[in-house]
């Protein structure tokens, strides 16, 4: 299938990866929670209990603001532009925990939100993905070929079951956060 018929992408917040230049550019922030919420917001499916506590990240810097910062502990964190087209394009498909993000101890003032991704799905064709695990072993997918016949229609976004972490969205939501003009994101084939 080409990219241009594609109906799934990984969204990832690693754009730069893999250069030191487009790395350092990014606009980095370090999400301060505990490693129990953090493994809820990668792997729970329906929404997580939220803390007693506003959530804290740190920003490397101030300034050079992105829509989907780069983030060390591998959840997502998304401004309220990204949230907002997310919950249009697919509501309850994901919960918002709100995070205030702080250069040194003073808040910036932005409204951010720690993305959860409600909904994991059985959609992976188990021939076609490429399958880091040994026979017997539950699969752990790298790279998913999505059988979409298995995601529900009003689904945009989710995490496929068995498979490495990343949220995965619809064509039409990807182009959506593209028009909008969205920074600091990535799409790659899942």
């Amino acid at each position: 299938m080409s990219a241009n018929n594609r109906q799934f992408w990984v969204f990832s917040f690693a754009k730069g990866a893999g250069s030191k230049a487009g790395e350092e550019a990014r606009w980095a922030v370090d999400v301060l929670i505990d490693d129990l919420l953090v493994d809820a917001i990668r792997w729970q499916i329906g929404e997580v209990r939220l803390p007693p506590r506003p959530c804290v990240g740190r920003a490397e810097r101030p300034g050079r603001i992105e829509d989907v910062p780069w983030v060390y502990r591998d959840v997502y964190v998304v401004s309220e532009k990204v949230r907002m087209i997310v919950e249009e394009m697919g509501p309850g498909d994901c919960q918002f925990i709100p995070i205030d993000i702080r250069f040194g101890r003073k808040s910036l003032g932005l409204i951010y939100w720690i993305m959860h991704l409600n909904h994991t799905l059985d959609c992976a064709d188990p021939i076609r993905s490429l399958n880091a695990n040994d026979t017997g072993e539950d699969p752990l997918y790298y790279r998913s070929t999505i059988m979409a016949h298995r995601v529900p229609p009003h689904v945009s976004t989710f995490r496929v079951k068995y498979g490495y972490k990343s949220a995965i969205m619809r064509d039409t939501l990807r182009r959506r956060l593209v028009r909008a003009k969205v920074t600091g994101c990535m799409f790659y084939p899942p």
